[in-house]
C-alpha cells in the first residue's frame, strides 16, 4: 500500500473517466463532484475528463434536490457547468438514452502519466448515499435559471451533510492498479 501511495503522490493524471447510469439529479451530481474535485490538482494541462450516464425523461417535475430532471437539455446544461466549475475545465459528458448502451456498474478510471490506471468500482455506488440539507435548502426549483440552480446547490452543499441512508450498509469499493 505504501508503494501505491508514493506512486500516486508522484504521478499526474492524464485522464479521468466515470460511468454511472444514475446521475440524473442534483444530489448525485454533487456527490460525484465532491469525489472528483480532489483530483483537480493532479491533472495535466491536457487531461481528458469524461462522464457517461443515462437519461430517462420524467413525466412530472420534481421539487427536491434528489428528484430527477425532466429535460435532458436542462440536465446537461447544469451538469456541464457543475463539473466545469468543480474541475476547472470542460468535461465531456456523454448521455445515453438506452440502458443497453451503458454498463450497469459504476466505475471510475484514472490514468496516470506513466500509463498505469487506477480502476475503482463502487459496489452499490452512491445509490444509497444522500445529503441531509438544512431545512432552508430542501427544495430545488428545476424551472429556475441554471445559474441560480448552480449557486443554490453549491450553497446547500456547504451546509449539507453526506449520510448513508442505510447505516448498516458499507460502501464496498474494488480498487485495481493496472498497466494500460
Amino acid at each position: 500500500m505504501k508503494k501505491h501511495n508514493r506512486w500516486m503522490k508522484n504521478q499526474r493524471i492524464t485522464s479521468v473517466h466515470y460511468t454511472d447510469r444514475y446521475l440524473q439529479n442534483p444530489v448525485a451530481l454533487a456527490l460525484l463532484g465532491a469525489i472528483l474535485k480532489p483530483l483537480k490538482t493532479k491533472l495535466t494541462d491536457d487531461a481528458e475528463l469524461e462522464l457517461d450516464t443515462l437519461f430517462k425523461p420524467k413525466d412530472r417535475p420534481g421539487n427536491r434536490p434528489f428528484h430527477d430532471w425532466m429535460s435532458d437539455a436542462d440536465f446537461q446544461d447544469f451538469a456541464d457547468q457543475w463539473f466545469t466549475a468543480a474541475m476547472g475545465r470542460a468535461v465531456e459528458l456523454t448521455v445515453f438514452d438506452s440502458p443497453r448502451d451503458i454498463p450497469h456498474h459504476r466505475k471510475l478510471t484514472v490514468t496516470f502519466e506513466d500509463s498505469q490506471m487506477l480502476k475503482i468500482r463502487f459496489d452499490q455506488g452512491m445509490g444509497y448515499w444522500r445529503i441531509d440539507f438544512p431545512y432552508a435548502w430542501r427544495n430545488f426549483d428545476f424551472t429556475d435559471d441554471v445559474t441560480y440552480q448552480l449557486v443554490k446547490l453549491a450553497q446547500a452543499c456547504q451546509e449539507g451533510k453526506v449520510l448513508n441512508s442505510e447505516e448498516s450498509w458499507a460502501t464496498d469499493v474494488l480498487v485495481e492498479v493496472m498497466q494500460s
